[in-house]
């Protein structure tokens, strides 16, 4: 099998990027941000960022914020300097998978063997340091949450769904078929698939370089069905990057299974299949289209589901900031 790096999404980090400080509220509060984030999480990082600035304003306590992974200005003052950041990699890593060093095993079991995940945390020992993590992943805090290791961590730990689109419905006449939007198609586990519905003539194509909400949101708009498929045999956390967005804009998911799919709040709205069963399903899909596009975006639960995503989001995100703020105030904020 051709050898290849796992890329570690934490290890391209925000410090290379020049630093955006803008004045957020009335009360003169500072937020700090990367001025150009990395491309493969830009619209994650940008919609957690407008949330945080939606919060900033409505808290009367004077802050400076840092989201991301930058460094304070040397203008902002220590002692009521918040540290935000952002945790988008898998966490459900079973043993021998690339990148996971040390990780300790959690508590969630492997479907199978007798071997439970690991708990690999990306850049951990810069996360700890921060004041809140937003996490993208229910089923990632789950497996985090099975490692008592990681207690500390867990509790300045927030979920972000990675909302950042904003949803298109389900429009019909939809002009092509089945995509894959893989950023590196010759990984072997993906190029094997894309091989083998080519071999059984079932045309998914597959569609890269598009990371921007707007160009997505005119692709994802425009299929029938999205295919998502592990990156590797290891890790095994759902690309909700990749398959939120698409399930927005109307396209029917046809995903990899994944454990702890039920914590995915929008898990009965995605087609699920076994790896070797991508092909067949995607085929069964494109020829039943209409029945299921009709099935998901029918169902009187998808539109409620989403609603309330986006209400958490908004609710999670202010309650933590008037947290963290009340606790500068009073002086009893907790040392990281």
């Amino acid at each position: 099998m051709a050898r290849f790096r796992f890329k570690s999404l934490f290890r391209r980090r925000d410090r290379g990027s020049p630093i955006s400080v803008e004045h957020v509220g009335g009360n003169g509060s500072r937020l700090a941000s990367a001025a150009c984030p990395d491309r493969f999480i830009a619209e994650y990082h940008n919609a957690c960022l407008g949330l945080v600035r939606e919060a900033l304003a409505e808290v009367d306590i004077l802050l400076d914020v840092c989201f991301g992974d930058v460094p304070p200005p040397a203008s902002f003052d220590a002692s009521r300097t918040l540290r935000i950041g952002l945790q988008c990699e898998h966490t459900l890593v079973k043993p021998g998978g690339r990148d996971c060093g040390a990780a300790p095993a959690g508590g969630i079991p492997i479907p199978g063997c007798d071997a439970t995940y690991l708990v690999r945390i990306a850049g951990y020992e810069q996360l700890r340091g921060f004041d809140c993590v937003f996490e993208y992943s229910l089923p990632n805090l789950a497996n985090i949450g099975s490692c008592p290791q990681f207690t500390d961590y867990l509790v300045r730990t927030v979920y972000v769904a990675p909302l950042i689109v904003p949803r298109g419905g389900p429009a019909g006449g939809r002009r092509s078929g089945a995509v894959t939007t893989f950023h590196d198609s010759h990984q072997p586990r993906r190029k094997a698939i894309l091989d083998r519905c080519q071999r059984q003539k079932v045309r998914v194509r597959n569609v890269t370089g598009i990371f921007d909400a707007q160009r997505l949101e005119r692709l994802y708009g425009s299929v029938q069905v999205l295919v998502n498929v592990h990156q590797t045999d290891h890790h095994d956390t759902l690309e909700e990057l990749r398959v939120l967005p698409a399930l927005l804009c109307g396209a029917v998911i046809v995903s990899e299974d994944v454990p702890l799919r039920t914590a995915v709040p929008y898990h009965r709205f995605v087609i699920w299949a076994d790896y070797d069963g991508i092909p067949e399903a995607v085929r069964a899909t494109l020829a039943d289209y209409e029945a299921h596009r009709r099935r998901i975006f029918g169902d009187p639960e998808f539109g409620p589901t989403l609603a309330a995503m986006d209400r958490n989001n908004r609710t999670t995100v202010t309650t933590v900031i008037r947290k963290l703020a009340t606790a500068i105030a009073t002086g009893v904020r907790q040392p990281n």
